[in-house]
């Protein structure tokens, strides 16, 4: 019996020892493992500073081959967040020369996501001012100063090491101070971002920077009346290699060719309206010529790169500032108007904001998502009911927020989130359909006139009268602003005109309490079908109602 006891404990002793042992490996082997890849990270650190700096080049005849060797050290190598984050960003450059718009800002959330989960707060804001330069570009000032506001959230300009980083944190700066009519404020900023990249001696971005920076001072100088100085800059780089070679064209047509040959529209005009003004007829024809050369050169740059929106901006400006009395160059200049408002009627700068806004912060989930799945699998065991009840009580939450997000607030209509949800199940079974576009006419006149309050008072009527349409076959949906849509499926598609007159007799002859004697009209467009464009079909019609006299029915 005691040997038995004995060998037991014998037993009991080495099974502790192996467990022991075994636990010690495993331990053990753990450390050595994620000691590699720590190593393997620093090695690879400065790999991809090489590959970035050295090896990558934005040329047009092997981007697939950048992308490739990018994506191959993402997918297969050890990196920092940092690391990621530059890759990731350089990546997202390459979509971006290629066209595909939406990749690029979602690679430039992936970009932020690993940035900002790592020690570079500098490239990090380098991003966010990216982001604003888009928003700037597109018109969308509000959106860009909140990318700046967020720039300088992570990092005070001041304190930014990168000097690159920090002239072009002034120069965002300064461009938003010089649309706002700050020219004072914007030219100091100017001068500060000079003097950043006058202590930097890298040879590599040193002269587009200057160049970006001081086209921006011509545009101040001539809205500050500082014509020669203007001039000056204007002449200094008409034969710049940044202008004339394709390679740096391509690179730099945003940021300095667009704002060059506008800044030299702007100068050339108004030294036209001055000779105008003085009734100096050598001179004015002399200016003429020019102007026209700068125009020309301006508008085939803009329309051959997508730029439409910087050409309808600057002609604008150019008829509101420097209007000229010959009858040809108005005309002409009024029907280049038209033809931009023509081309860019569909274009909401707000709206395609805002997806770039949703792009990007799906993005970082994404890969916030990605990263903590990586992490959960050396404790999932533990964690596993934790994440059941959370999923649990993130479907209920999302069960709720569903339902309450169909409808608009103001209108108590269906929304438009709805509105696609419905119209993609109809093309998807190939129903017919139709549908009726609605639009207010003249609603900001409503709103300036009797404040913002009236409009929510017509907004929320309209919203009434079309409820009672929201019979069998038949559903309402606030598009936007002040443009509703009514759906109809193929059963009520007879009743489309009949629906649309009575809504419109109806809004005309409502009373309003804050002007008795005001009437609201209603413009409509009508389309019927089973295609992808039965909407975009609708909105054209709509838009020839409103072009044609508003409150009537176009189908």
């Amino acid at each position: 019996m005691k040997k038995t006891i004995i060998k037991q404990q014998k037993s009991v002793r080495w099974i502790i020892i192996i467990t022991t042992l075994v636990i010690a490996v495993l331990f053990l082997g753990q450390l050595v493992y994620y000691g590699h890849i720590s190593y393997q990270k620093k090695i690879n650190h400065e790999k991809v500073q090489e590959l970035i700096d050295n090896q990558i080049t934005l040329t047009r005849d092997n981007l697939n081959e950048q992308l490739e060797l990018i994506q191959e050290w993402i997918d297969t190598k050890h990196l920092s967040n940092e690391d990621l984050g530059h890759l990731y960003e350089r990546a997202s450059l390459i979509y971006q020369q290629q066209g595909a718009e939406m990749t690029y800002y979602r690679y430039l959330g992936y970009a932020l996501y690993y940035l900002e989960n790592s020690d570079d707060k500098d490239y990090t804001v380098n991003i966010y001012l990216d982001l604003a330069n888009f928003y700037i570009n597109n018109f969308s000032y509000n959106h860009a100063l909140e990318m700046l506001n967020k720039a300088a959230s992570i990092k005070n300009f001041d304190e930014l090491d990168n000097l690159q980083v920090k002239s072009y944190a002034y120069r965002m700066q300064a461009i938003l101070e010089a649309v706002a009519g700050n020219n004072e404020e914007a030219e100091k900023l100017l001068n500060k971002s000079l003097e950043v990249i006058a202590m930097s001696s890298t040879g590599i971005y040193e002269e587009a920077y200057i160049a970006m920076d001081e086209i921006w001072l011509a545009y101040i100088y001539l809205e500050s009346g500082r014509m020669d100085e203007c001039g000056k800059i204007i002449e200094k780089y008409k034969d710049s290699p940044l202008l004339t070679q394709e390679i740096y064209r391509e690179i730099m047509l945003r940021d300095f060719v667009i704002p060059y040959y506008e800044t030299k529209c702007y100068y050339y005009s108004a030294l036209n309206y001055e000779a105008d003004q003085a009734n100096n007829a050598e001179e004015f024809k002399n200016m003429s010529d020019k102007t026209g050369e700068a125009f020309y050169e301006f508008m085939t740059l803009c329309e051959e790169n997508g730029f439409e929106k910087h050409e309808l901006s600057t002609l604008l400006a150019v008829i509101e500032k420097y209007p000229v009395s010959d009858l040809g160059i108005q005309e002409g200049l009024y029907n280049k108007l038209d033809s931009l408002y023509t081309r860019l009627l569909e274009v909401n700068n707000e709206n395609y904001a805002s997806i770039i806004d949703s792009q990007i912060a799906d993005s970082e989930a994404t890969r916030a998502d990605i990263e903590k799945s990586s992490a959960r699998d050396t404790y999932r065991n533990i964690v596993a009911i934790i994440i059941v009840s959370a999923l649990m009580v993130a479907y209920a939450i999302m069960h709720i927020v569903i339902i309450n997000s169909q409808t608009d607030g103001l209108s108590g209509l269906l929304n438009r989130k709805k509105l696609d949800r419905k119209l993609n199940r109809l093309k998807a079974k190939g129903s017919v359909y139709t549908v009726i576009m609605l639009d207010i006419d003249n609603f900001k006149n409503i709103n300036d006139s009797y404040g913002h309050s009236s409009g929510d008072l017509v907004i929320q009527r309209l919203g009434e009268i079309l409820q009672r349409e929201n019979k069998s076959g038949v559903k309402a949906f606030r598009y936007g602003g002040e443009e509703f849509t009514l759906l109809l499926t193929k059963d009520a598609q007879e009743r489309a005109s009949i629906i649309a007159e009575r809504v419109r007799i109806t809004m005309e002859s409502e009373n309003w309490a804050f002007d008795k004697d005001y009437k609201i009209t209603l413009s409509m467009g009508i389309a019927s079908g089973s295609g992808e464009d039965v909407l975009k079909r609708s909105d054209d019609n709509l838009y020839i109602s409103k072009q044609t006299g508003k409150n009537k029915i176009t189908m």
